[in-house]
């Protein structure tokens, strides 16, 4: 397929073998470890022809169709836009103050970009930090949602464009000519006589008055083909390779010494008793101990010495008498039976249909990061200054100016960069725990959680049965309901306002404030991409917020929504007796959506014979402006499933994956690529083997070594990426989307090499071996590592 190396341009449809519709490709040229493609697909304008008589029914919109997440941050950040700060500075630097949270996603590089191309500034020469906690920012200052440059883009442009007319005016005054005369290109202004002045020479008493300091335009226009649509290196990652980026642990706060938490065996239980209190005082190293607040009405013994490894020498000669928490010594099975008693009735379908329906179990999941949380804080009697990640640090603030009886500006709190956080950094348990320590010692701390804390305290992807019915009549789909029943999804974390945070925390019965947040978070996050008639989708949740350390994991509900959508699905092109790409095709509501099913079926060859034990599997998934397939190849033949693997458990394997995504303005296709392989990665860890096992009050599962996340034998051998530009003026979120689609290709593609049908996720809860002994619960931590490594 020809491809170009001109983002905006087109070239002619080259012929096709494989009777796929065609399409015009433009060029994004993705580098990669493996072969990458990126481009354009246009639409084709032809009228579609269902396959196989196929004769799809319009289906009614759902709120996400007209108003989603993004939208939603969008009107919060725009609300705000004059208090954002951009700045040019004599050296010709631009700089702007974040107000998002770098947590590995790329942010900071997509927003340095939207800056560049809109100054006509070299890429270089932008600089981002990341804001404090701000009150004033209410709910704009969250990262989440795949929403960061939607919802920047607009404000970013603007506040982009006033500064550079500004320089304009200040060159045309300092040469005597009109604004209308003079260019800008590469940090430069350019006069009609060969005049020329760097930014930075303009930028010191630049004038600011009402002609040169209004914008020219209102509508800006498109990207100016600067930086936008390229792939430019991530503005961190000389950082990252050199080991020289700092995060909270790195960071060196005077006295702030390593501290840690001796955790319940159950969760949210608390401390009885300290039964060698004196002993553990006098342990070398041990400079404090006191008992503190922990998360979910829990308590923890808290404990300051000088090294770490001298925090958990202490915690586990601890002895201390625990009492169970309110949860109780739960396990995996109860807690799906009580998610199961708040499904919804499914309605009676229409006397002459034909019903095809399901139910889908998802386990408890974990969402640690591979940094732990971890905090700096320093709490005195008229201050309080945290220094940690966070995606929403407007809500700590809040939490902490009224726990510790200070003004809101006497608490600071410094956001930095995050080892990844997926859904973990919107909650400040860390935060509030670190200044909890400090407040009780009257010292600086250095807080971290232990591995073992992050997983089995830490938060959690809630568990969900989703029940999924559709009915067909002839050749059409008549209807489509998927109750989506679930544990509470802790959404007390608000948007990222003082004022929604404290409302939900504080009601009552810790259920009714939560649930009012969820469901509405539900509708203008859920889609249901195709025309089936009429359709409908609802939430319902088990517990209180706090019963379970919940938290809005990876796409929060999507992912499993997607997944027992697409499992039915398979079941309905059967029934339809057509294949999975043909029946997304034929019924799939966006003309985007069949452009990227054919991207991934054109590329992935589908249909071709495979080799008994192997299989192809196709799955799409719309969020965030983002129309997404995904295209898998999976192999369950003896010489993969018996290979030899050192303490692993090898099993079927996904050899190639072909993400295709159609969506806005791609302002930086390597870092869609990156997003698409992360979420197909989480994807096959959720489908395969990733879950918690609940036994006695906290999950068994208390490292990376038992917790069965992808490994690289899981991974597959070849991976490509599609990026394909549908025309909208902004761009759309990637960050999560890629999860749903690669989750629910590696669930189908395992359901045709097993033979059965899948309805419990991960397949392997029940029957993964364990490679490795599981952690005691108590003391809460293990041994640290003892054996050097060879000199």
């Amino acid at each position: 397929m020809t491809q170009t190396a001109d983002a905006f341009g087109t070239t002619g449809p080259e012929e096709t073998a494989n009777g796929l519709s065609r399409r015009r490709f433009v060029g994004y040229v993705m580098a990669g470890t493996t072969l990458t493609v990126a481009g354009q697909y246009v639409v084709d304008s032809r009228p579609a022809t269902a396959a196989g008589g196929a004769t799809p029914i319009l289906s009614n919109d759902l709120p996400s169709d007209h108003y989603d997440f993004m939208d939603l941050m969008r009107d919060q950040t725009r609300a705000v836009t004059p208090l954002l700060t951009l700045e040019v500075s004599e050296d010709g630097r631009v700089r702007f103050d974040m107000p998002r949270c770098e947590v590995g996603q790329g942010v900071e590089t997509g927003i340095a970009q939207i800056i560049a191309d809109q100054m006509e500034i070299p890429y270089e020469q932008v600089d981002i930090t990341q804001s404090k906690a701000r009150a004033d920012l209410f709910a704009a200052q969250l990262t989440g949602g795949s929403s960061s440059l939607y919802s920047l883009w607009e404000p970013l442009r603007e506040l982009s464009e006033l500064a550079r007319q500004r320089l304009v005016g200040a060159a045309a005054q300092k040469w005597g000519v009109s604004p209308k005369v003079l260019r800008t290109k590469d940090g430069f202004v350019f006069g009609p006589d060969g005049q020329r002045a760097p930014y930075g020479s303009l930028a010191i008493g630049s004038p600011q008055n009402e002609a040169i300091g209004a914008l020219l335009d209102a509508a800006i226009g498109p990207p100016k083909g600067g930086v936008i649509g390229k792939s430019v290196p991530r503005k961190d990652i000389k950082a990252i390779v050199t080991g020289a980026k700092k995060f909270a642990m790195d960071l060196d706060i005077p006295n702030a010494l390593p501290t840690m938490l001796a955790r319940p065996p159950t969760f949210n239980g608390r401390v009885g008793k300290i039964n060698n209190l004196e002993q553990i005082k006098g342990m070398p190293g041990v400079t404090d101990l006191a008992v503190i607040e922990s998360t979910h009405r829990s308590s923890a013994v808290a404990i300051r010495a000088k090294t770490f490894g001298q925090c958990v020498d202490a915690i586990r000669a601890l002895k201390v008498d625990w009492e169970v928490g309110d949860t109780g010594k739960v396990n995996s099975e109860g807690l799906m039976a009580e998610v199961q008693k708040v499904r919804l009735p499914m309605e009676p379908a229409l006397p002459g249909s034909e019903v095809i329906e399901g139910e889908y179990t998802f386990q408890f999941r974990s969402n640690s990061p591979l940094e732990t949380n971890s905090a700096v804080a320093d709490v005195t009697d008229d201050k309080c200054e945290v220094w940690a990640a966070s995606k929403i640090p407007g809500t700590p603030l809040g939490m902490l100016s009224e726990e510790l009886g200070l003004p809101l500006d006497k608490v600071v709190i410094n956001v930095v960069y995050a080892g990844g956080s997926f859904g973990r950094k919107l909650h400040g348990d860390h935060i509030l725990e670190a200044a909890r320590a400090s407040k009780a010692f009257g010292k600086p701390v250095r807080l971290m959680w232990h591995r073992t804390d992050d997983i089995r305290h830490g938060r959690q992807h809630p568990g969900a049965i989703s029940h999924v019915r559709a009915t067909k009549v002839g050749n059409s789909v008549t209807s489509f309901t998927q109750w989506h029943a679930s544990g509470a999804c802790d959404f007390t974390h608000s948007l990222g306002d003082v004022i929604s945070g404290r409302a939900v925390k504080k009601e009552p019965g810790r259920y009714a404030g939560n649930t009012g947040v969820t469901d509405y978070f539900y509708q203008v996050v859920t889609s249901v991409p195709y025309n089936f008639g009429p359709t409908k989708t609802a939430l319902t949740e088990a517990f209180q917020y706090d019963y379970l350390p919940t938290s809005a994991v990876r796409n929060v509900y999507s992912p499993d929504v997607a997944v027992a959508r697409e499992l039915l699905v398979e079941d309905l092109a059967e029934s339809f007796g057509m294949d999975g790409y043909e029946f997304r095709r034929a019924f799939a509501k966006s003309e985007h959506m069949k452009a990227a099913l054919d991207a991934v079926a054109e590329r992935g060859n589908w249909g071709r014979k495979m080799p008994a034990g192997m299989a192809q599997a196709i799955a799409i998934h719309s969020e965030y402006k983002c129309n997404l397939a995904c295209l898998m190849e999976i192999d369950n033949r003896p010489e993969t499933t018996r290979r030899r693997t050192r303490r692993g458990w090898p099993g079927p394997r996904i050899t190639k994956a072909i993400f295709a995504g159609a969506m806005g303005v791609p302002v930086n296709p390597d870092q869609c690529k990156a997003q698409f392989m992360g979420g197909m990665i989480d994807g096959i860890a959720a489908a395969f083997t990733e879950a918690l096992h609940w036994e006695e009050g906290l999950p068994i599962e208390g490292g990376w070594d038992d917790y069965m996340f992808t490994r690289q034998w899981m991974s597959p051998l070849e991976f490509e990426a599609i990026v394909i530009d549908d025309g909208s003026l902004v761009p759309s979120g990637t960050g999560e989307t890629g999860n749903g689609a690669g989750y629910a290709a590696a669930a189908i593609a395992l359901q045709k090499v097993l033979g059965r049908k899948i309805t419990e996720l991960p397949v392997y809860f029940r029957d993964t071996p364990s490679q490795f002994t599981h952690i005691p619960k108590s003391p809460s931590v293990p041994q640290s590592p003892t054996r050097v490594l060879p000199s």
